[in-house]
């Protein structure tokens, strides 16, 4: 392992963690406007990619060694088919139960998706929020799943590797109570058991992406009605 690629993965398997965990459990110092919020986490995450980007010139990664070929394998081929499936069927499941809640309820579940800080509710939040959720997206995925296993695996075994990769991605997400965190973790080692079978993260980019797109041009339409 490369300086450069020891110095990422320390950050990302334990800095980063410990950082979100700590964060979290901080009493909040008042809400932070959404903007610097976007702008925030698009820095960190383009650092982050660019430290990737070094490491990658440095040793010479491949895109398949990544993740990232294109046109994927049959498996990762199925996997985009899986991934547009259960998108479609969930925009069509959350649009049949939302018709079938009463206005009462329905006016409360959107009072609520308003008062979500992250979430955007003017033009420019809404289109930063799209640049932020593909940088996550995709981010996350070639940090954590791409080159966590690539780099790890010679070390750990595969099992060691998607162990400590999900462990540390569901750990990024911060503690916010005892249930949440143990679903981040378990999510976390989905994701990483599905890139290991498919060989391909385009199809978890597409879920990681489209999910919190969706769930933040719910909130912008409903606020600018």
């Amino acid at each position: 392992m490369t300086l450069p690629e020891l110095l990422l993965t320390l950050y990302l398997l334990l800095i980063l963690p410990a950082h979100a965990i700590w964060r979290s459990r901080k009493a909040p110092a008042g809400d932070r406007p959404r903007m610097k919020i976007y702008v925030s986490n698009i820095t960190r995450l383009a650092l982050l990619l660019l430290a990737l980007a070094v490491c990658a010139a440095w040793s010479g990664y491949t895109a398949r060694q990544m993740g990232v070929a294109w046109p994927p394998g049959t498996a990762g081929q199925w996997g985009l088919v899986v991934a547009v499936v259960a998108l479609v069927a969930l925009h069509i499941g959350g649009t049949l139960y939302e018709r079938r809640m009463s206005p009462e309820k329905r006016a409360a579940g959107e009072a609520k998706m308003r008062e979500q800080q992250t979430l955007p509710t003017t033009p420019r939040e809404m289109a930063l929020f799209a640049v932020l959720s593909v940088l996550l997206g995709a981010g996350w995925e070639l940090l954590y799943r791409g080159f966590l296993l690539l780099v790890l695996t010679p070390l750990t075994g595969v099992a060691g590797a998607v162990t400590l990769s999900a462990l540390a991605y569901g750990s990024g997400h911060g503690y916010n109570g005892l249930k949440p965190f143990i679903g981040s973790i378990v999510a976390a080692f989905a994701f990483t058991l599905a890139y290991v079978w498919t060989g391909s993260l385009w199809w978890l980019m597409v879920i990681h992406i489209a999910l919190p797109l969706s769930a933040g041009w719910s909130v912008y339409r409903r606020a600018a009605k």
